[in-house]
């Protein structure tokens, strides 16, 4: 190697760092999740989704660390070594045939993903990983050629996969939607009475963009959490729930006729969606204790006309199949320029 050896200025242990915080979460959420999908006496269709979902994030952001490297440039080779010093590959500068350079913005600021080409493979370079990005560029690109067919090529395939992602998302999203305003509209399921005693501390759950429940743990089903959400919730009044009910309190719950005897007696065969899908988890259409009633499913049916969720919902859906459409329309006017230069 020559005397006058341009090694990178790594700037990237920040993320590197983040990778691996993320990956040790994804595998910790994923080992919960997969613990809890094979829990008796069905396995969880929801929490193996999330398992796979979560070891897949995990080993994503271990491979995204094989992407940071020190590099090593003179007049003649390209060595790249990984972070701990081993020796991953060499190029030659003279078998580089081409190069491609493409931007994105992400908070104001512009990075630049630069890769060159020889006849066997390829090598990228990040902008936001190297400090001295521009002379390590100037090297590996002085007398190539700007390959600006590729880089169109490569600007119209990132704009096909992003118009095509926002509109199977935006599909989904607006499918929900309609998934659940026509369960919303629909009648009641066939109800039964359960009474029980109530041992954990009467209180209401907040989740997500506002939402808010209300989980009863009972002394006769301890492993089952019945639940009070949207738009069963609604129609509560939770306020008095709140202030009138104690633990060791005996409550009547209107719950699912199938619930009761697929899971709490045990009299019929579960369904396959019952047997895999929030097993542990009921629904609670009614619920009173000898004084008081703080939910009715006479309630439940005249409060179904609330759907700004749903509308915001199925809007967004439709908002993200139209910035599809206007990604894969840019991508398909998309045209090469011509004397395109490098960014200098």
């Amino acid at each position: 190697m020559s005397t006058h050896t341009l090694q990178s200025q790594n700037a990237y242990y920040l993320r590197m760092i983040a990778l691996v915080v993320g990956a040790g979460f994804c595998f910790f959420v994923a080992y919960h999740a997969f613990a809890k999908s094979i829990d008796a006496p069905y396995w969880q269709i929801l929490e193996g989704i999330a398992a796979i979902v979560f070891t897949v994030g995990g080993i994503a952001c271990l491979a995204f660390l094989r992407n940071f490297d020190t590099l090593y440039i003179d007049s003649e080779t390209l060595t790249v070594k990984s972070v701990t010093g081993s020796h991953k590959k060499t190029i030659a500068l003279s078998a580089i045939t081409g190069y491609t350079e493409t931007s994105h913005t992400n908070k104001g600021k512009t990075h630049f993903e630069l890769t060159v080409y020889t006849a066997t493979g390829k090598h990228r370079l990040l902008s936001y990983a190297y400090g001295n990005y521009d002379d390590l560029k100037a090297l590996l690109t002085t007398g190539q050629r700007h390959d600006t067919a590729r880089e169109a090529e490569l600007k119209r395939n990132l704009a096909w996969f992003m118009g095509t992602a926002f509109i199977v998302i935006g599909i989904c999203m607006c499918v929900a939607a309609l998934a659940v305003d026509n369960n919303a509209n629909g009648p009641l399921p066939a109800l039964a009475q359960v009474t029980g005693v109530i041992t954990n501390q009467p209180h209401i759950s907040k989740g997500s963009k506002g939402s808010r429940s209300v989980h009863i743990s009972l002394e006769q089903y301890p492993q089952f959490d019945f639940v009070i959400k949207r738009p069963e919730y609604d129609a509560m009044l939770a306020d008095d729930y709140i202030n009138y009910v104690s633990p060791y309190d005996t409550l009547q719950l209107m719950i699912e006729e199938d619930d009761l005897q697929m899971k709490l007696t045990k009299t019929k065969e579960p369904s396959f969606e019952k047997k895999h899908a929030w097993y542990y988890h009921i629904d609670v259409y009614g619920l009173q204790d000898s004084s008081r009633v703080y939910l009715s499913p006479a309630g439940i049916v005249n409060n179904q006309g609330d759907h700004i969720g749903l509308v915001i919902l199925g809007m967004s859906g439709l908002f993200s199949i139209g910035m599809g459409i206007v990604f894969i329309l840019r991508g398909r006017n998309m045209k090469v320029p011509e004397n395109a230069t490098g960014r200098t």
